[in-house]
């Protein structure tokens, strides 16, 4: 069933279609006019994340990323050769991979390009330095958060086995 022709989103979308499934029919009469249509199914843009828990469960190399920027600004670079350390060189990143993820956490607002610089002569104008964000900050505890949560259950998992007792957490 065609509900709505739009004029209003010019060569963009030009129809809105609406199904309607079975049950549900009376909702139409609730929509009196096309802007409440509209209001219904578009939004001028899309909605930010600001809780740091809708960020969750961040991938291994998304999490190090954020924890090599907590303490300071740094180049792609020094990002990538922070996390080998971090990690003992369990995570390695390839260039693509490393920007690539930069990228993302950029657009996500979890890091920000950084004006501060080392002085010229330890400096590539070339370079850009990353920071952390407040949200990025916030979703790396909360990251830290979940993995220790994770983790005590692995533990309590753990000490059952060890112990003989292979019966279930609720008994």
């Amino acid at each position: 069933m065609r509900l709505w022709r739009s004029s209003v989103f010019g060569g963009g979308l030009t129809h809105l279609w609406h199904f309607i499934l079975r049950g549900v029919e009376s909702s139409v009469s609730a929509i009196q006019s096309r802007r409440d249509v509209l209001a219904c199914f578009a939004t001028d843009e899309p909605k930010k994340k600001t809780d740091p828990e809708l960020f969750l469960p961040l991938s291994p190399a998304a999490f190090h990323l954020l924890v090599s920027l907590a303490r300071e600004h740094k180049h792609g670079w020094a990002v990538r050769k922070e996390i080998e350390r971090l990690t003992d060189g369990r995570i390695r990143m390839g260039t693509g991979t490393l920007y690539g993820l930069i990228k993302r956490l950029l657009r996500q607002e979890l890091i920000a390009e950084s004006e501060h610089r080392p002085p010229e002569i330890w400096d590539d104008e070339r370079r850009r330095y990353y920071r952390l964000t407040e949200l990025g900050h916030s979703v790396m505890l909360a990251e830290a958060s979940r993995m220790e949560r994770a983790l005590a259950v692995a533990e309590e998992v753990r000490n059952r086995l060890v112990d003989g007792n292979t019966r279930t957490f609720s008994g």
